[in-house]
């Protein structure tokens, strides 16, 4: 079949398969470039092999098998349960970005841990109750930026388990955090934070926010060793009420000079929805005079999808 293109550098195609079989894309042989396509309801594809960038939208049940050599980025958006996803990785060796926000099934214990290599930011959205094991079977040495975010009505201490052991492992050399975690204690989060030692952007929902978190997360006078010592951006929502003294003090004390040096970095903090309060302390007033910047950011706003 000719389609008089003898050269496409790049292809951006939006796909709509309404039939029962889906649809079927070819292999487009004339595409010589990166390649980007959103599927919707896709069930049986066959995707170009220079594809660059993948967008599934109401994945079906049946999972990707075709590899994909130069693919970077795969984003994946269904209300259905996906099962063993992270078999896609053994199909894209090259794939940087990974986003997955759906229901997921629970891991079986006899799976290997797959590695990707090249992967740094990994977005993660489901149900912790059946996808937090499957933090045990991947393993990410690239990774910078991370975004989870875990529905969950109740919470089982055991489950945070799954979230640090893969902060150990992947965790030394990330940059960015956002945590969704509902129930999560404030034990298990600062555990999760000794992990990364190396983040500058860390992102928190009210729900993981209380005095005793608040009170680890200060840095101690004239002591560089705190948690997050390199962070710039802090974003947390507020709703839970906690006294403004102690979240004023908070701040301050990463905006605290020692020996004529600043111990922090330049600081940027969010907050919701108490930032007016806050930033009227005197401590807060003092640090927002020497360069730290309060904003009030949008609570609404779904922070933990890049692009889903």
């Amino acid at each position: 079949m000719s389609f008089g293109v003898p050269r496409v550098l790049g292809l951006h195609w939006t796909l709509f398969c309404g039939t029962r079989d889906g649809g079927r894309l070819c292999a487009f042989p004339f595409v010589t470039g990166p390649a980007s396509v959103i599927a919707y309801c896709p069930q049986s594809l066959c995707y170009p092999s220079k594809l660059a960038s993948l967008r599934l939208v109401r994945y079906p049940l049946s999972p990707l098998r075709q590899p994909l050599p130069l693919l970077r980025e795969l984003r994946i958006n269904s209300t259905q349960s996906l099962g063993n996803y992270f078999t896609i990785l053994d199909l894209c060796p090259q794939l940087e970005v990974l986003e997955v926000a759906c229901k997921l099934s629970p891991s079986s214990g006899n799976q290997p841990i797959r590695i990707a290599p090249r992967l740094h930011t990994f977005v993660f959205v489901g149900s912790y109750e059946s996808a937090g094991s499957s933090l045990d079977y991947i393993h990410l040495p690239a990774i910078q930026l991370l975004s989870v975010t875990f529905n969950t009505i109740g919470w089982i201490p055991s489950y945070g388990a799954h979230l640090v052991d893969f902060l150990t492992r992947c965790g030394l050399d990330l940059q960015e955090l956002r945590l969704s975690t509902p129930h999560i204690s404030s034990e298990i989060l600062v555990q999760c934070l000794q992990c990364v030692p190396n983040i500058n952007t860390l992102c928190l929902i009210s729900q993981m926010i209380d005095e005793a978190f608040v009170e680890a997360f200060t840095v101690p006078l004239n002591d560089c060793s705190g948690l997050c010592p390199r962070l710039e951006y802090l974003e947390f929502d507020t709703r839970q009420r906690l006294a403004t003294s102690l979240i004023a003090s908070m701040i301050a004390s990463r905006w605290r000079f020692h020996g004529g040096q600043r111990v922090a970095r330049p600081l940027a903090v969010g907050l919701f929805p108490v930032i007016q309060e806050v930033s009227n302390r005197a401590e807060v007033r003092k640090c927002i005079q020497a360069g730290l910047k309060i904003y009030e950011y949008n609570s609404n706003g779904k922070w933990w999808a890049l692009s889903l």
